[in-house]
């Protein structure tokens, strides 16, 4: 019914039922992630007889609408405790993460794909940069003379403001990038390979603190 393809998770006797969830009725689908991990994501060490199961962890997942409901995967994540390191961790699925990185092929800003994922930002980024690594486009050339400032723009892009670049000589745009922020710039301009980032020698900018790159 939900097309899973996770065979870690199981589901028991009446594994879905109604509830309302923030005045809005959902239907619920319960079921349990757990499976034998092969080592300790904190310290490492391959599982041995010092792994002890360490109770459950609950998420409740938003997954496609099911015949016209609102729909929640309620899964209990096995937790288990290393006592190489003393330190307990839980189970992953998945699930979310290729919900996400179907979202990401479409136009929605990363807070809202977080937002409706109950996921932080950073997640949605490890996501794109899991799922979408070998298509990065890694850009080779430009100027020695950049020019950088920022625009009003489509309501669309991040802030309502966006990022343009020339070249300063010549007048051309090399690029409108639809955010101005320093952390998505920082990224942004690690796509071009370090030969195109060494060529360039001036830069000219305002005085907008993001910029000084």
């Amino acid at each position: 019914m939900l097309e899973l393809k996770d065979s870690n998770i199981h589901f028991k006797e009446n594994f879905y039922f109604y509830e309302n969830f923030k005045g809005v009725t959902h239907k619920i689908f319960e079921g349990y992630l757990s499976y034998q991990p092969c080592f300790c994501p904190k310290c490492s060490v391959v599982f041995d007889k010092h792994f002890e199961k360490h109770g459950f962890i609950t998420s409740n997942i938003i997954i496609p609408d099911v015949v016209g409901f609102k729909t929640i995967l309620r899964l209990h994540k096995q937790r288990y405790l290393c006592k190489h390191c003393n330190k307990a961790f839980t189970l992953s699925s998945n699930i979310t993460k290729h919900k996400i990185a179907l979202v990401l092929t479409k136009k929605h800003s990363e807070n809202d794909i977080a937002s409706d994922n109950r996921v932080s930002s950073n997640t949605v980024e490890r996501v794109m940069d899991s799922f979408y690594e070998t298509q990065k486009l890694y850009k080779h050339y430009l100027p020695e003379v950049l020019s950088l400032d920022e625009f009003k723009s489509v309501k669309s892009a991040d802030t309502a403001m966006s990022f343009h670049m020339c070249d300063d000589i010549t007048g051309q745009t090399i690029d409108i990038v639809g955010d101005r922020r320093l952390d998505n710039l920082i990224k942004y301009f690690f796509y071009y390979d370090y030969k195109a980032r060494n060529r360039v020698k001036y830069i000219t900018i305002d005085m907008y603190s993001p910029m000084f790159l």
